[in-house]
């Protein structure tokens, strides 16, 4: 009997490849003619292909990663009922994302309701490294959810192998153990693969080496919540010169002590479009305006080595009327990201625009 359904809520929130030795042992009595030879070894190719992506092809890259509890596959498309029956589902995560333009989110969700499926939407590159608050919320997401569940993504390789991956370290399993999630059965070719999303076993595996440590679930958590640095996206940022008075319509000088707390180094270039910046977004509180604005450090040509620091100049743009504004000072990979949005903490003030009459009638401005 299928266990009892709770009401539906949406939730937003390498192995290397070898060629086996051809048969060099073969009697010098069996000549094989070429067609023949060639015929031979597109009928293995075809077998291999079809031993190795059956699932892939046929049962939307379907596996079990925890019998009875997690399963993991490409994106569910109208067999969701039928699979969610089939695996007595109580839930689904979702890694693609949960936009309400996407005509296929809306699909699933409305399966989900139908079959009484909690659903997780959370929304994860398929290239890039996730990012440190993404990567908690993805580890207590599969601490929490309702079993059994079902891990998907588009094509149920990189990040459904990745949460599967996890799934088999929360449980005790070893690195080698989550390694297996990324196995050409999965659709997983390490030759081919274009993701970064993988290399977060190997973050995790070279962080356990170089403590001299073994994994374990509370390692695992303890790494994901102070050890975890995508790329080389972590930065401490401290104020030199940061008023938290200025007048309004009038611009302020601003200096920042930004210290590389990755493992990588930063290249900081002249270049506005290029290179790592130290940005600054400005948003008006508790001010008479919607006034939103971005502005950028100084300019400079630096490498920035890992535990080095740097002084950075900007300017406040003017604020154009009285009110508090709110100030987020973060360093920004220009085209790609925001530090921030790999989990590196950003500095965040308040800044309070006074009436230039004020100042005026205090004598300060003329």
């Amino acid at each position: 009997m299928s266990p009892p359904r709770r009401p539906a809520r949406t939730v937003t929130t390498a192995l290397p490849t070898h060629s086996p030795a051809v048969g060099d042992r073969l009697s010098a009595r069996i000549h094989w003619s070429r067609p023949a030879t060639v015929g031979l070894a597109a009928s293995l190719l075809a077998a291999f292909a079809v031993l190795y992506f059956r699932a892939l092809l046929f049962d939307h890259n379907l596996h079990v990663v925890v019998p009875g509890e997690v399963y993991r596959s490409a994106q569910p498309d109208a067999d969701l009922p039928h699979l969610a029956e089939r695996l007595h589902l109580r839930s689904i995560i979702n890694l693609r994302g949960d936009d309400e333009d996407w005509e296929w989110f809306r699909a699933e969700r409305a399966a989900a309701e139908q079959c009484r499926l909690e659903l997780y939407s959370m929304h994860l590159r398929a290239d890039r490294l996730p990012g440190a608050q993404q990567l908690r919320k993805l580890i207590d997401l599969l601490i929490d959810c309702p079993k059994p569940v079902l891990i998907h993504c588009h094509r149920g390789i990189d990040r459904a192998g990745l949460a599967s991956a996890l799934v088999q370290l929360l449980g005790g399993g070893s690195i080698d153990d989550a390694r297996g999630q990324y196995r050409l059965k999965h659709g997983y070719v390490a030759a081919l693969a274009q993701s970064d999303v993988p290399q977060v076993l190997d973050l995790y595996s070279d962080w356990l080496d170089q403590g001299g440590n073994i994994h374990t679930p509370d390692r695992l958590r303890e790494w994901a919540q102070r050890h975890y640095v995508p790329y080389g996206y972590r930065a401490q940022i401290e104020a030199i010169e940061l008023p938290d008075q200025v007048l309004a319509a009038q611009p302020a000088p601003l200096r920042f002590r930004v210290t590389n707390r990755s493992a990588d180094p930063w290249h900081l270039r002249s270049e506005r479009a290029r290179g790592v910046h130290l940005g600054i977004k400005l948003h008006a509180v508790d001010a008479p305006s919607d006034f939103t604005t971005e502005a950028r450090g100084e300019y400079l040509d630096r490498i920035v080595a890992p535990g080095d620091s740097v002084v950075i100049g900007a300017v406040l743009p003017p604020l154009p009327a009285a009110g508090r504004y709110r100030l987020t000072v973060d360093m920004v990979d220009e085209s790609v990201l925001w530090f921030a949005d790999m989990g590196s903490p950003p500095l965040v003030a308040d800044v309070l625009a006074r009436p230039v009459s004020q100042a005026r009638a205090a004598g300060r401005v003329k």
